[in-house]
């Protein structure tokens, strides 16, 4: 409904003229891209699992992250992208709550990265002056959760127990805390900083001459009010975002829009068609396990 809303009040003339600016040649550079990006995203997946005890072939962690990214795309909030934790279990009998953790902590380090970049986007797009108190506040509840892990331990095994039904230890929140972890959370840079060359790359094509660093602000802005579960693949906030941020230098709703459309189409779009593929390749495998059994 937003979508339609902000298309409504777009000139669309201006819209299809941005978006039909693409040569074949660049389309299929982004849409590899696209491809690398999800590998690297099962990647650090793998990396997560292999920390946890879980052992699988890589191939077959490229293929349940496809598949969650796929369903993930389709529903709102991403709330798909949980069904890994069932496809965990059927193909390496991976119980319920040691996926349900390894889901989390992925996406922990999704959000963790795409909050530390908002933050100075707002602080810098939407003149935001006092999320320089929000920052000195995250830092001391940051120190104050490491200062008294055990105790916070304690009240996450509590509510995470209830709200899930999954008895979750004081020592299965410790493993939170295991310093390897900064490896997976490092490499999650890898796929993002492809979704900004991506996003950098499109609005150079359609000839935007945008900061570089405000247009990944804005994306990740937009990415991040995507993730609210009121639309499919954040289509109509995204957009809502870019035309309020792209508006402050100078950009018409038309120009934000047809920004945010192509991203969404050569991005989104392009990991949505490659998330199926796996998804349907590893569907008659999971139900071939599943007969044997």
């Amino acid at each position: 409904m937003l979508l339609a809303w902000i298309l409504f009040h777009t000139n669309l003339n201006e819209l299809y003229a941005s978006v039909g600016q693409f040569s074949i040649f660049q389309i299929i550079w982004l849409v590899f891209i696209s491809f690398v990006i999800i590998l690297t995203k099962a990647l650090r997946f793998q990396i997560i699992l292999t920390l946890y005890s879980v052992s699988i072939p890589f191939l077959k962690s490229l293929l349940i992250y496809g598949a969650g990214m796929f369903l993930g795309t389709i529903t709102p909030g991403r709330l798909g992208d949980f069904s890994k934790i069932f496809y965990l279990k059927q193909t390496s009998g991976c119980d319920f709550k040691k996926g349900l953790f390894v889901n989390v902590l992925d996406r922990l380090f999704d959000l963790g990265l795409l909050l530390i970049i908002a933050l100075g986007a707002m602080y810098w797009i939407l003149n935001f002056r006092g999320i320089l108190l929000y920052l000195i506040f995250l830092l001391i509840f940051f120190f104050m959760i490491i200062l008294f892990r055990k105790r916070v331990g304690q009240y996450i095994s509590a509510i995470f127990s209830k709200l899930f039904k999954v008895p979750l230890t004081v020592a299965d929140i410790e493993k939170i805390w295991n310093l390897k972890l900064l490896f997976p959370f490092i490499f999650t840079l890898i796929p993002y900083a492809l979704i900004f060359y991506q996003m950098i790359f499109i609005a150079n094509c359609t000839g935007f001459d945008i900061n570089p660093f405000y247009l990944v602000g804005t994306l990740t802005l937009g990415n991040l009010v995507s993730l609210l579960p009121i639309s499919i693949s954040g289509l109509g906030t995204r957009e809502a975002v870019f035309v309020v941020a792209l508006s402050k230098i100078g950009l018409t709703a038309a120009q934000a829009v047809s920004l945010s459309l192509s991203f969404f189409l050569l991005n989104n779009f392009s990991i949505l068609i490659i998330s199926l593929f796996l998804f349907l390749i590893l569907k008659p495998d999971q139900i071939r396990e599943e007969n044997i059994l």
